[in-house]
């Protein structure tokens, strides 16, 4: 990983495509626990909010502050 092209061949090579749509649901079965977070338990982290949310039942709908529920933009 010590030129460009190496780290552009290497960011292609593990590539995903997800609609927008489907990146709330991405987010809660693939990003849960990642190293580097404090979640554990099956839990995804908000960055923005340095929270652990619960998959599926935390999510946002209509949130009044920050913090109040899981962004998937802010993951």
């Amino acid at each position: 990983m010590n030129s460009r092209s190496a780290i552009q061949q290497r960011l292609l090579s593990g590539v995903m495509r997800v609609k927008y749509d489907d990146l709330k649901d991405f987010f809660e079965e693939g990003w849960l626990d990642l190293p580097g977070t404090p979640c554990q338990g099956g839990k995804v982290y908000d960055v923005y909010s340095k929270k652990c949310w619960t998959p599926k039942t935390e999510r946002c709908g209509n949130y009044k502050y920050e913090g109040d529920c899981f962004n998937s933009e802010h993951t």
